[in-house]
């Protein structure tokens, strides 16, 4: 008896082997998927920390109703391993400075593939520069408007001193109101506050940078300019 429930009790540790080893060695997607957010054919800058702006990739004929998120950096460009396969690529509903939209695109994903995704901003940013002098920064841009009954809610100056910097992540920002921006070409002063000046000295800045955000009345997130390095 005690010899038969022996081979019982090594049977399973068998089994349970043998399944283990499955899951182990479970192939991972080995097929490259980039692409680009853009508008009419350029990339745009958002912001691209904290996974705050993604594109959805649903497989089709898979049970798995779950969409792949796949996240977009600050230059406006997204890349994921996934299998091969027939995928729907979509736009997160209500995620992004533009307007919203969940048409879908079909992807054939053999090998390498890329696919580009063009969305309508709420407003674009151009030409814009920044120079600091002493304690005052001076930001111009040019804001142009895309959708026509789009309203601006605000400009963000953010400041930092790695390249990932935008209004949620910064180490510190100047907010420009409505009233002080219109459509076509900005130029705003602003002197730093004495905590802001703390701030840049308690990190001992080697480098300063700063990216120009603009928030529209429609939208939790921004569209960007690319980072401005100010030293």
């Amino acid at each position: 008896m005690k010899k038969i429930l022996f081979n019982i009790v090594l049977a399973l540790a068998a089994a349970a082997g043998l399944s283990s080893c499955g899951y182990d060695n479970f192939d991972e997607p080995e097929t490259t998927f980039t692409g680009s957010v853009r508008y009419k054919g350029e990339s745009l800058q958002l912001r691209g920390t904290s996974g705050a702006v993604c594109v959805q990739l649903y497989q089709v004929g898979f049970p798995l109703k779950s969409p792949i998120n796949v996240y977009v950096n600050q230059d406006g460009k997204f890349s994921a391993r996934v299998f091969k396969g027939h995928y729907k690529l979509v736009t997160r509903d209500n995620n992004g400075p533009w307007v919203n939209s969940r048409d879908s695109i079909d992807v054939n994903v053999k090998g390498a593939t890329n696919v580009d995704i063009e969305v309508k901003p709420y407003f674009l940013l151009g030409n814009a520069t920044a120079t600091v002098s002493g304690n005052t920064v001076t930001a111009t841009f040019n804001i142009e408007r895309i959708v026509d009954d789009a309203a601006i809610e605000s400009v963000y100056l953010c400041f930092g001193h790695t390249m990932l910097c935008d209004a949620a992540q910064n180490d510190f920002r100047i907010d420009i109101p409505a009233s002080d921006l219109h459509v076509g070409q900005n130029s705003v002063t602003r002197t730093f506050t004495d905590a802001q000046i703390k701030k840049m000295k308690s990190i001992g800045y080697t480098r300063l940078v700063t990216r120009i955000g603009l928030k529209s009345t429609a939208t939790s997130e921004c569209i960007y300019s690319p980072v401005i390095t100010l030293k």
